[in-house]
């Protein structure tokens, strides 16, 4: 079972990503860099990570996390348009790139794709991984309005993204094979299961963004949508909660 309240999954993504000590790697979209411990542990002391994201704000909250890494020369943190291409780096510049929960934020993904080939070296390697929102399960005493909050989230562009595309994760395998890359050397598929309803684990706000997106665009009543809340706190205190949720990935090797 993976889990957010584990990080398995992220350990999984970062051994596939198959880093070795004095690689390059690229956490391309780095957010607030949940995956760079594990990057790092992979990298063992040798090699360098360079963290890219267009706000300087998470681009801070790393730099307040991991100063040690920084100042050793073994982390870099860039701000960068991801969606802008060329990216400011040099072609054939890193062994490893990490593309997670990004590329639906995109326009041009075909393009974003392409651009990682272009800053690989030969025999460099691109995990691209992303949520397939559409797949969120939950034992909800409400199907039918489980559904609607379900697709109702992953149909909705929300105001900090450009693009949105809530079953981007099903995609990705066909968008690898029509790059550079030529196809996914690996493909696949990590089922993320929970059965604690706390504000530490994805199910819980996942929860609350769904209602939180019903709520502004008032196509459900709000009554309805607190005792859907309600009923998910009571089946968690009945220890008869579950939530999961699709995790795709796709890893492509460039050329040699």
């Amino acid at each position: 079972m993976f889990s957010y309240l584990t990080n398995d999954h992220i350990t999984q993504l970062a051994s596939a990503l198959d880093v070795v000590p004095g690689m390059r790697v690229l956490d391309l979209g780095s957010g607030s860099g949940s995956y760079l411990p594990a990057i790092f542990a992979e990298l063992d002391g040798a090699g360098k990570v360079t963290a890219v994201d267009r706000s300087e704000r998470a681009l801070s909250d790393i730099r307040e996390q991991y100063p040690e890494a920084i100042e050793r020369g073994s982390l870099e943190c860039k701000a960068a348009d991801i969606a802008a291409h060329p990216l400011p780096f040099e072609d054939n510049f890193f062994d490893r790139i990490l593309c997670q929960n990004v590329i639906e934020c995109v326009a041009d993904r075909m393009g974003l794709i392409n651009e990682c080939y272009r800053l690989l070296k030969p025999g460099g390697k691109l995990l691209i991984s992303h949520h397939d929102f559409d797949t969120a399960v939950y034992n909800s005493s409400e199907v039918e309005l489980t559904r609607q909050l379900v697709h109702g989230f992953a149909d909705t562009t929300q105001d900090w993204q450009d693009n949105s595309d809530g079953q981007i994760g099903r995609k990705l395998s066909g968008l690898m094979a029509a790059s550079y890359f030529g196809g996914p050397e690996k493909r696949g598929t990590i089922l993320i299961e929970e059965y604690e309803y706390s504000p530490r684990a994805y199910g819980y706000n996942y929860s609350k963004w769904a209602t939180d997106i019903a709520m502004k665009t008032g196509e459900l009543p709000i009554g309805d949508l607190r005792n859907w809340l309600r009923d998910l706190e009571i089946k968690a205190s009945e220890r008869n909660y579950y939530f999961s949720i699709c995790l795709m990935a796709a890893l492509g090797t460039k050329s040699r």
